[in-house]
């Protein structure tokens, strides 16, 4: 038994929480200097469709410090390539199946559907600001084979709902996305005449007309209650009754989020712009009283024109900062006395060092981070020791990343199990082996993704920058101690510490191969990548296309 069309429209209606997205919406407006729409309508149970934000021109001297510091966390945590370490108990060459599997849906090789890369910085990116963000894994149409592949979206968390009765997304047992199609491509799937009534038009920058939309809801579960996973589809808008209830092909949610934190007692997750907005207005007061004191606190010349000379004068009225003026009296004070503008009082300074302190750690970025020189009379160990400090408050962020992409690789190694069926090329050891193809049963994806094992995902892809240079760092110590090695040092434990330096993992493997005088250009571990694959104890398909022996 599936779930009733009129309990999933109610549970979706119960999920959008006006004043909740509302101020999610208000919060995006804030950080990128945008005005709020006037056109947004909240009504009980009928989620809106937000119109779009447009960056706008700010008074001069306001900061948009939320704006630039969350470019810097999705270069810092989200800019490399991931891709799953390890499965546990898995054999090597699966391993690198896998592996080489994901890469090449992630890049999107040969296909002009793109990369994945920008999908899930903007996942990241938007749960990191507001708290949550949501990417759906889903299918698309291979353009060069006609076949089913799988691939990811980003799912604006403004048109995602989600269960209303978990504070932890991950423990939704529902979910639902909203898509924006064009009239013409959503009449071709649902049918003109279901589409016409909801056809919307939406506010186009620069020209009076407009844009038309049609908005497609897919709702998901996990089974409820006594019913089975189910999939509901709604146009328009979920209050009415959805057109079409069906088996969820995926059994499981089919998406992975990003979330921020979650604060006790809290109904939903807050990101960076609700902690780091106090600071940014007290910098903004700050920056707005020192340009007023710039622009009205300008000094002022008290001139004695009597004891001046005609040519002194003149020289004084022509701004030449080289001119002598001479005169010809006796003075007790000078002709010229200049008075000085309004001085900004101490207090407001050190007003301004505080809360910018206060929003540097709210935000974990520093101004070392920001590429800003410190105008300070700081040592080298007070500022590396700050540094430290403000790095130790990444910890919380590298877990949440590595969780949310390791999610993502599980739904979307479980989906393309299911279904995935476009040919794809992986390389093995330098060797091409094709996936799904047509004319090879054995070569069929899924049976290269049966067999069970935990993702193992190395927190060097979020902090593989900082790794790297405290990496070099140790190296560069180590080799201040090379004179003494062999002296008062011993070689193997200088050897261990360089290699671990390195970021050699097997180091027991590394010198024992030393040992054994391993010739160049010989892999470690090759009898293993000499193993079978699945399909068949001699397994032809590898041999045919890698040129591999059955072990």
């Amino acid at each position: 038994m599936l779930s009733n069309g009129r309990d999933i429209s109610l549970r979706l209606q119960q999920s959008f929480d006006p004043l909740y997205y509302q101020g999610l919406y208000e919060e995006l407006c804030y950080a990128y200097g945008s005005e709020l729409g006037s056109d947004i309508q909240t009504v009980a149970g009928r989620v809106p469709i937000y119109p779009d934000i447009r960056a706008q021109w700010v008074e001069s001297g306001s900061t948009r410090k939320i704006l630039t510091t969350s470019y810097m966390a999705v270069s810092r945590y989200i800019s490399s390539e991931p891709c799953p370490s390890d499965f546990e108990g898995l054999d090597p060459i699966l391993t690198q199946v896998r592996q080489e599997f994901w890469r090449s849906r992630y890049r999107g090789d040969l296909d002009s559907t793109g990369h994945w890369s920008r999908e899930v910085a903007d996942t990241w990116h938007e749960g990191d600001v507001l708290g949550v963000g949501c990417i759906r894994v889903g299918l698309t149409t291979d353009r060069r084979s006609g076949l089913q592949k799988v691939t990811v979206r980003h799912s604006p968390i403004l048109q995602t709902l989600w269960d209303c009765h978990e504070k932890n997304p991950y423990r939704s047992k529902y979910v639902a996305f909203a898509t924006l199609m064009s009239p013409e491509e959503a009449s071709a799937i649902y049918g003109e005449q279901r589409v016409k009534p909801f056809i919307q038009t939406l506010g186009n920058y620069g020209t009076g007309t407009g844009y038309q939309v049609v908005r497609i809801w897919e709702y998901f579960d996990v089974g409820i209650g006594r019913c089975k996973p189910t999939k509901a589809t709604f146009i328009g808008d979920i209050s009415g009754d959805p057109i079409k209830v069906e088996p969820n092909p995926f059994g499981i949610l089919p998406c992975s989020w990003y979330i921020n934190f979650l604060p006790d007692h809290c109904k939903r997750p807050i990101g960076r712009i609700a902690m780091q907005r106090p600071s940014q207005d007290a910098i903004n007061d700050v920056m707005h009283y020192l340009r007023k004191n710039f622009q009205s606190g300008q000094g002022i010349d008290i001139v004695d024109t009597n004891s001046l000379s005609e040519e002194g004068l003149e020289q004084w009225r022509s701004g030449d900062p080289d001119a002598i003026i001479e005169t010809d009296k006796a003075l007790d004070t000078p002709p010229i006395l200049r008075v000085p503008g309004r001085a900004v009082p101490q207090g407001v300074l050190e007003y301004l060092a505080e809360v910018t302190k206060e929003f540097n750690s709210t935000s974990n970025f520093s101004e070392l981070d920001r590429g800003a020189l410190l105008n300070s009379k700081r040592t080298a160990t007070e500022i590396a020791t700050l540094q430290n400090a403000l790095n130790l408050n990444t910890s919380l962020t590298t877990k949440n990343t590595l969780e949310y992409l390791e999610t993502l690789m599980r739904v979307v190694y479980e989906i393309a199990k299911q279904w995935d069926r476009a040919p794809v090329t992986v390389k093995i050891d330098g060797r091409s082996l094709k996936l799904n193809d047509p004319s090879e049963p054995i070569s069929q994806l899924h049976k290269y993704l049966e067999q069970e094992a935990r993702i193992v995902l190395s927190s060097d892809v979020v902090t593989a920058e900082d790794d790297r240079l405290k990496r070099m760092e140790a190296q560069q110590t180590l080799m201040q101690l090379l004179p003494l090695v062999g002296q008062s040092i011993d070689p193997e434990w200088f050897v261990r510490q360089l290699l671990e330096a390195a970021g050699v993992k097997d180091i027991d493997a590394a010198i024992q191969q030393t040992q054994q005088g391993q010739t160049v250009g010989q892999m470690p571990g090759q009898e293993q990548m000499q193993a079978p694959l699945p399909g068949s104890t001699t397994n032809p398909l590898l041999q045919q296309q890698s040129g591999y022996q059955a072990a």
